[in-house]
């Protein structure tokens, strides 16, 4: 693996954005959904997740892709994996729920996972995160790493109906000299 691949960024009109049908939080509220981690981590020990970095440029600035869900809720794209998935196929696999077009005739994404960019932990069953496990901390509760994903040049995405595209720019990504705007 080399220090000095190029990441090729293309510009965000390459990408056609389009809607599928709804799909709704299994929690009704965050408290529910340390509830349930709670549960779950009795059951199977420590949660795995990843998310996805999609990078594009506009007016060539580099800019992160991410799911807006409700009116002040920003995450990328991602989730937990399954008991022993591996964390490329489960973000592969997460990736083409999420994102894949609900387009009969649009062609599959092929989803380029890149390099592991970050790594956070989940203490405790609350919602901080840390990129570093806290010394105090023997029994982290969950563990999420971010992958880079080299997208395509050109590709339709379509995002849940309860859910919409934000991009934002990303300042320090401007210095990168492997980025590569075309």
């Amino acid at each position: 693996m080399s220090d000095h691949r190029p990441i090729n960024l293309y510009p965000l009109s390459s990408y056609t954005f389009g809607t599928k049908d709804p799909m709704y939080e299994k929690d009704a509220s965050v408290p529910a959904r340390f509830t349930r981690m709670k549960e779950e981590y009795e059951q199977s020990g420590m949660r795995r997740s990843v998310d996805a970095v999609l990078l594009v440029h506009e007016h060539k600035l580099p800019h992160v892709l991410l799911l807006q869900l409700g009116v002040s809720f920003f995450k990328l794209p991602g989730g937990e994996l399954q008991q022993d998935e591996d964390d490329v196929e489960g973000l592969k696999r997460m990736l083409t729920a999420l994102l894949g077009s609900a387009s009969d005739n649009a062609e599959p994404v092929n989803w380029v996972i890149e390099d592991c960019v970050g790594n956070w932990w989940r203490p405790h069953f609350e919602q901080s995160r840390y990129p570093y496990i806290p010394a105090h901390i023997t029994k982290p509760k969950e563990q999420t790493r971010l992958f880079l994903v080299q997208l395509p040049q050109r590709a339709e995405f379509a995002v849940r109906a309860t859910t919409n595209w934000w991009r934002r720019r990303c300042l320090n990504c401007t210095t990168m000299p492997s980025a590569t705007a075309r």
